[in-house]
């Protein structure tokens, strides 16, 4: 399987280039999964890779997150898999098998695009165990990001502080994978895709070994509506371009406390 993950702090950008991604034809977009993140979270060791698992669990886990179930056959076929233990990658590479065949799409000589925001922080574990992987990485100015969290995000919402240390932690890992697979990964502002899209386009199709068609990206908020679950409602700003103005400001002392937690990560990277 041809794989690649879009990942990045939520409220970057993720939506959006996927949507533009998911235009071109040789590109065959999943909902977010949250596989390495959540559906999988808590049924495997650190330290080990097979193991006996709920299924049953898996299975409402894919229903919130993908608004998607098992097939029966696939549930029969992983449970006889579990009597010995199921692999991690197993799983998820059956997990999307059984999503394409119920959904009647082919990927044969296709890129199938994962898009969950959070994977970020799982980029070395993924490689691990799909060492073909590629990797987009979206970035953008983390006031902008930390605030859209802040604001869009109320049922997960947290400290500002808080999350300036997730957005650290999150590109820190981004760093340090890149110093040691180069070739996998490529890091895309927010900031340039909006001012440049095309460029940034014809940039991101040839790490993705794609000829990007950019008449086709105009269809990019058709894709946006198909690819947004039930379960996901502060995605409808992406239909807006450009997107809604937030109604709130970072207060300035939480600003502050912002820049003193992340600005050496800023400089780093041009914020």
């Amino acid at each position: 399987m041809d794989i690649a993950f879009i990942v990045g702090f939520p409220r970057s950008g993720t939506t959006y280039l996927q949507s533009l991604l998911s235009t071109q034809e040789k590109i065959i977009s999943l909902p977010e999964t949250h596989f390495f993140s959540l559906v999988s979270k808590g049924f495997y060791d650190v330290n080990q890779d097979l193991d006996q698992i709920d299924l049953t669990e898996i299975d409402r886990r894919l229903k919130k997150m993908m608004d998607f179930n098992l097939s029966s056959e696939c549930l029969a076929t992983l449970e006889n898999m579990n009597q010995n233990g199921i692999g991690k990658k197993n799983l998820f590479s059956s997990i999307l098998s059984d999503y394409f065949e119920q959904k009647h799409v082919s990927i044969e000589s296709k890129i199938v695009l994962e898009k969950t925001p959070d994977h970020i922080r799982h980029i070395v574990e993924i490689k691990g165990h799909l060492p073909n992987a590629r990797f987009i990485c979206m970035i953008r100015n983390p006031y902008k990001s930390i605030n859209s969290f802040y604001e869009r995000l109320t049922e997960y919402r947290q400290p500002y502080t808080q999350l300036a240390r997730q957005w650290r932690e999150s590109y820190n890992t981004v760093d340090h994978f890149i110093k040691e697979f180069s070739d996998s990964i490529i890091l895309v502002k927010y900031e340039d895709l909006r001012e440049s899209r095309n460029k940034v386009m014809d940039r991101i199709g040839g790490f993705l070994g794609l000829q990007v068609d950019l008449n086709k990206l105009e269809n990019h908020r058709k894709e946006t509506a198909r690819l947004i679950t039930s379960n996901e409602p502060w995605k409808q700003d992406n239909f807006n371009i450009p997107p809604t103005t937030l109604n709130m400001e970072i207060p300035f002392l939480e600003r502050l406390k912002i820049w003193i937690i992340l600005h050496r990560e800023m400089k780093v990277h041009g914020y």
